[in-house]
């Protein structure tokens, strides 16, 4: 290997700790190294990097293939702090590199408003079969999620795989939950179970309807029947902090059952992560449940009086609260601080606007219903009426159709006015047989309506409905209905 910026690939063949209590790192080829770096352990046939340092001495390289990528991170804070955690913490870090605090940027909270909308959206989804449960759960110190999980530290931390952002798996929720509750109600023994009494105390539980209902487990043919809730993933809903927390078993050999406890034995710091409040603000989890509505409203037992969906508000309360979710919940990690009171009360309440709402909704379903009917008689109405114009109109022409659309409208104001519209529209621009037909058909409607007459003044000046008159009685060669203007055409023609 020549020059300082040239790096090797070396295999590890066996690594000791020498009397002088340096660890030399012996490889398949090359000179042994020594490992400097005591966070970093390795054994047989590990894949390690070395380089020369400016100085040129030959070093095991401490962070490997990513050394120029996080030279770049480091050297850009303002860029670092918007990158996906997920990445930043398990791709471009260790454990032992990590940063004081990592917050929520503004990224997230992009993120975590768009994550809420799209819950909404479910929740309006489910609406129709399911009953669904909300409320605010607020941690109470710190929490720890997936500790045990595979990562390429000793522990891990959940983060979600495409956001980068801490949150609570529904399977987390769901199995916190279901252990809590074969511990409260199926539990038969006062001290801690063994094996084979959690075994006995599950099998209990997955026969009761209730629990099987919920969870899932055997119903009356001992078949296999899922449950009826989904437990939704569970997101902050307020800032938050991933700080590094340490842990230090000082007799590592003795937890593992070979050798007793020394005070020679030496202390093994585990750094890990936690997700904690930020300074400013509580940090709060949004808990989203569905429940079946087939379900919802049915008794957890005969001894219970309560409701599966008020069984599940206050017990999970309960369990978060008072059993904790995730890991270390032994020292004080994963607790809630939940009112339950505050929260039977917000349901209790939700359920009342609930009932309001599908009352006003009844009213409205009501209103539409008889508007439906209504809207059906009137089409049944006009159906009947264009089949009845159809039949009274088969054998008529156009012209005779006119007619009997205007006989056909019974206020007799706008029928006259029809009537007198269509004659001098009509009158003078029809053949002689057509003009036969209208002029007989004004007659008879001046006729049943007294108005059949012709009037002159004395200065012998005649109005438009004489003048209408005289005309009608010219086209169908018929008597002008007056006696003085008989006797005066009399007179005319001696």
């Amino acid at each position: 290997m020549k020059g300082k910026n040239k790096m090797e690939v070396r295999i590890v063949r066996e690594s000791k700790k020498q009397k002088d209590k340096k660890v030399f790192v012996w490889f398949t080829h090359g000179k042994e190294l020594e490992n400097t770096q005591r966070e970093l352990q390795y054994k047989k046939d590990d894949v390690v990097f070395v380089g020369a340092d400016s100085k040129g001495v030959i070093k095991i390289k401490k962070y490997h293939a990513y050394e120029n990528l996080m030279k770049c991170l480091c050297d850009n804070q303002k860029d670092r702090v918007n990158i996906n955690k997920s990445l930043l913490i398990n791709k471009f870090t260790s454990i032992f590199n990590l940063d004081k605090s990592y917050f929520r940027n503004k990224n997230e909270e992009y993120i975590l408003k768009e994550v809420e909308k799209n819950n909404n959206v479910i929740k309006e989804s489910l609406e129709n079969k399911f009953e669904c449960l909300s409320f605010k759960a607020k941690l109470a110190d710190k929490l720890i999620i997936g500790l045990g999980g595979q990562s390429v530290f000793e522990t891990d931390i959940t983060l979600h795989h495409t956001y980068g952002i801490p949150y609570i798996p529904g399977q987390a929720i769901k199995g916190m939950f279901r252990n809590y509750i074969i511990q409260e109600y199926f539990k038969k023994c006062s001290h801690d179970c063994n094996e084979d009494c959690k075994n006995q105390c599950e099998k209990d539980a997955i026969k009761h309807k209730g629990f099987s209902s919920i969870f899932g487990g055997e119903n009356d043919e001992e078949k296999s029947v899922s449950g009826k809730v989904i437990f939704m993933d569970s997101f902050p809903d307020s800032d938050f902090e991933i700080k590094t927390d340490i842990m230090t078993p000082h007799h590592g050999k003795y937890y593992n059952g070979t050798e007793q406890p020394l005070d020679t034995d030496e202390p093994n710091p585990i750094y890990f992560l936690v997700v904690e409040r930020s300074k400013t603000t509580d940090l709060v989890f949004h808990i989203n449940i569905a429940i079946d509505k087939s379900i919802s409203n049915k008794k957890w037992n005969e001894d219970n009086g309560k409701n599966i969906d008020e069984f599940i508000l206050e017990n999970l309360i309960d369990a978060l609260n008072f059993h904790g979710i995730g890991a270390k919940t032994s020292v004080g990690y994963g607790y809630f601080d939940i009112d339950k009171e505050e929260e039977k009360r917000k349901r209790n309440k939700e359920k009342e606007e609930k009932l309001k709402q599908q009352g006003e909704q009844e009213k409205i379903r009501e209103y539409e219903k008889q508007k439906k009917l209504k809207e059906e008689e009137k089409s049944k109405k006009i159906l009947e009426e264009e089949q009845k114009f159809k039949e009274a109109t088969k054998n008529m022409s156009e012209f005779q159709i006119q007619f009997y659309k205007i006989d056909e409208i019974t206020d007799s104001i706008k029928k006259n006015e029809e009537i007198i519209k269509l004659y001098n529209e009509k009158i003078d621009l029809l053949e002689e047989l057509e003009q036969n037909e209208l002029a007989e058909f004004v007659r008879k409607h001046l006729e049943f309506s007294g108005k059949w007459e012709y009037k002159s003044g004395k200065n012998k000046k005649v109005d438009k409905s004489s003048e209408r008159v005289k005309k009608i009685c010219n086209i169908l060669k018929i008597e002008v209905p007056d006696k003085q203007f008989k006797k005066n055409s009399n007179l005319n023609l001696k």
